[in-house]
């Protein structure tokens, strides 16, 4: 088991039953309504997350092949509370989307009206901003920085010829926690959204006169408030029955705050690229350009070598040359490295995450 499926099959459902609920179909599994809302208002990442004890079972489920991603093989030690955000108290929607700590835009927060989206690109960027000042997400600086000064960054320690794999560890492991914190975030709305979309084409494709209304206090209930007003209501005029076109209405409604937050998760794992992405061209253009340590000037040497082997062995001779290719295999095989350190950490199994999120 690994991300060439789906990322949330990796995750511990069977000791997380409340997190990850079932994806199980069919009416009888009424439990999970409890775990998706309370009289009409969905439940919370967060507020979950903090009933969870702290001596939690591992985040992962058992089986998973953790070999071949790197984000797997770092939460394979981990439980939930190593993983989420400041131990499980803070998580990215409902701190840094809805809470004052990030963008505040409050408990009315459920999905955008057409043409009117409620977070804006401004608002990504302001996000990340955010989180790498909390030290969720690394630093550009830590992970590339131009002043010989700064020796910790990422691109520094990789091209050393003995690295400090202890301060590496420490460097890549704040990203690696945060996409286990965000994976762990995105599958708890993935998983109710999934159930509800069975829910809601089960009760559409029931003929009207097969269909049985809920009456209270069936679990269905928690979907909606029994004030009977609003969007999520199932209507005033009999509070203790619900008919199938306000079952249908009650679940599109839920079904919309969760796409919500899934498509603006989506959307600040494309800002978190953004904001990298001028720190990798950087890095790029100088192990790609002509100037001293590039693979440019390297060929160049390498080009030198070959005309002083063949046209000036007075000068250079056969012993030399090869003593210099050695040279400059090794340099190559440095900067090689610090390019696919570099991606590695970019892409902490985050690749092929966005391709699985990105289709959904």
């Amino acid at each position: 088991m690994s991300f060439s499926t789906d990322p949330c099959s990796t995750l511990n459902k069977t000791e997380y039953p409340t997190l990850w609920i079932s994806g199980t179909s069919g009416i009888a599994n009424v439990s999970a309504y409890a775990n998706i809302a309370s009289q009409g208002n969905p439940i919370k990442f967060v507020d979950v997350v903090r009933t969870l004890s702290s001596t939690a079972p591992g985040i992962l489920a058992s089986g998973t092949d953790t070999s071949s991603v790197k984000l797997l093989n770092y939460l394979s030690t981990k439980n939930i509370k190593d993983v989420l955000l400041n131990n499980g108290n803070e998580s990215i929607v409902d701190t840094y989307i809805v809470g004052p700590a990030g963008l505040s835009k409050g408990p009315a927060y459920t999905y955008s009206q057409p043409g009117s989206p409620l977070l804006q690109n401004a608002d990504f960027t302001s996000l990340v901003s955010k989180l790498v000042s909390k030290n969720y997400l690394l630093s550009s600086d830590k992970i590339y920085s131009a002043s010989s000064a700064n020796k910790m960054n990422l691109i520094y320690l990789y091209s050393q010829a003995k690295p400090d794999t202890s301060a590496i560890n420490s460097l890549e492991n704040v990203n690696l926690n945060f996409y286990g914190a965000f994976l762990a975030e995105y599958c708890f709305y993935s998983s109710r959204y999934e159930f509800l979309l069975r829910q809601y084409f089960t009760i559409y494709g029931t003929a009207t006169t097969a269909y049985v209304a809920p009456r209270t206090p069936d679990p269905v209930f928690a979907l909606f408030s029994s004030t009977g007003t609003g969007i999520n209501q199932y209507g005033p005029t009999n509070p203790t029955t619900l008919s199938q076109s306000d079952y249908l209405k009650g679940l599109a409604y839920h079904l919309a705050c969760l796409n919500t937050r899934m498509t603006d998760m989506r959307l600040l794992l494309s800002a978190i690229n953004t904001y990298y992405n001028p720190t990798l061209l950087e890095v790029q253009e100088i192990l790609n350009g002509t100037g001293a340590g590039s693979h440019g000037n390297l060929q160049s040497v390498l080009g030198g070598l070959k005309i002083s082997a063949n046209e000036a062995n007075n000068y250079l001779n056969v012993t030399d040359f090869k003593k210099g290719v050695m040279e400059y295999n090794s340099q190559k095989n440095q900067y090689s490295s610090i390019l696919l350190g570099l991606y590695a950490f970019l892409n902490i199994s985050a690749i092929a995450m966005v391709v699985h999120l990105s289709r959904q």
